[in-house]
């Protein structure tokens, strides 16, 4: 027959079993928090790392860029030093003549 005592630690047995099936189900959703949590990561450093890839590019063209640019602008700056003086040879050939 059974005593109080087997049924105390039936229950207790029955309770512990109970906890442990709760503990195991809050591990397993603590688990697939932290992997969500991971994977979140995991993406927000990549993303990260694609926009720091298209800062660097577009440093790089507007760099390249502003090297052309005054290359340009040098070179037209000469083409008026030049026409300037071409004009100013004009004029004192005109004079000259006359």
């Amino acid at each position: 027959m059974l005593t109080s005592l087997d049924f105390l630690y039936i229950i207790i047995a029955v309770c512990i079993l109970i906890l442990t099936i709760f503990l195991v189900w809050v591990l397993y959703y603590v688990a697939q928090l932290l992997r969500q949590g991971h994977d979140i990561m995991m993406q927000v450093r990549k993303t990260v790392s694609e926009i720091e890839q298209s800062i660097d590019a577009i440093h790089q063209r507007i760099s390249q860029s502003t090297h052309s640019l005054v290359s340009v602008v040098q070179e037209c700056a000469s083409m008026l030093r030049f026409i300037q003086e071409f004009r100013a040879r004009k004029g004192r050939s005109k004079r000259a003549q006359k």
